[in-house]
């Protein structure tokens, strides 16, 4: 039995692995202790937008304005109960979440019809990797299309601020995609005013990062049968962003 069948961990993501890289003890308190951690605003308004985009995609002949309420009606149900954020706070997001979906439609309705999923709202895809030989030597990696077309993939991303090329957390989430599917994949950044194109430079090197991650990573789950031990041992960055509203878990090392 290997680290992860130990702990119950019956598949990865590009998610997960990314969260574990960053912050291994946010990443023990999650899948280990299995407590819940929440996301921000701009977490929120991606899934919205996101959403909005969807609907003006799969269905080509709906006007964007249908799309924009779409994308507020998901981020109005997903932030209601959020602490600190009244409905004046809420709707001062608006603005913004139109703005990113007109962009995104007009810059993606030119591409076509994406394939339309069939089980989810995303097309889901998966890889093994492999740590260790043998028959318990591999795990899966799975994750979930934003738009799949017959030649290529499309990752929506949200964002205040354009970046000038990919982070290596977004070129490993394309690394998984890419080698799941064959196919080239492209990263649509969009920002409240405008947008920008950008492709990972080497799909072979994110392969290598993310296969030395979950070796790593199957080794230290390896170590112990108690998720409790190891959150007393894993190192913890309280810096990591993942920590960004979730303080009150950071208890939960203590406690271990």
């Amino acid at each position: 039995m290997n680290g992860f069948e130990t702990h119950g961990i019956g598949h990865l993501s590009p998610s997960q692995i990314n969260m574990a890289m960053d912050s291994a003890s946010a990443w023990v308190v999650s899948k280990l202790l299995k407590q819940r951690f929440t996301v921000g605003i701009p977490a929120e308004r991606g899934k919205a937008v996101e959403s909005g985009v969807a609907r003006g995609l799969y269905h080509p002949d709906i006007p964007i304005s249908d799309c924009q309420a779409r994308a507020i009606e998901v981020f109005e149900s997903n932030t209601a109960l959020m602490s600190g954020l009244d409905s004046e706070e809420r709707k001062k997001v608006y603005p913004t979440i139109e703005a990113m979906v007109e962009m995104a439609v007009e810059q993606l309705r030119p591409l076509g019809n994406p394939i339309w999923p069939a089980e989810t709202h995303q097309n889901r895809v998966e890889i093994k990797c492999r740590f260790k030989k043998g028959e318990d030597g591999t795990v899966p990696i799975i994750g979930f299309l934003d738009f799949l077309y017959d030649t290529q993939i499309v990752d929506l991303k949200t964002t205040g601020r354009l970046p000038t090329k990919m982070s290596a957390a977004h070129c490993r989430q394309a690394a998984v995609y890419a080698r799941a599917t064959g196919l080239p994949i492209k990263f649509l950044y969009v920002s409240p005013k405008n947008y920008r194109w950008l492709e990972p430079e080497d799909i072979d090197q994110s392969l290598d990062e993310i296969k030395a991650q979950v070796k790593r990573l199957e080794k230290f789950l390896s170590v112990s049968n108690d998720p409790k031990f190891l959150a007393s041992i894993v190192p913890h960055n309280p810096s990591s962003f993942y920590w960004n509203g979730n303080r009150h878990l950071e208890g939960e090392l203590d406690r271990a």
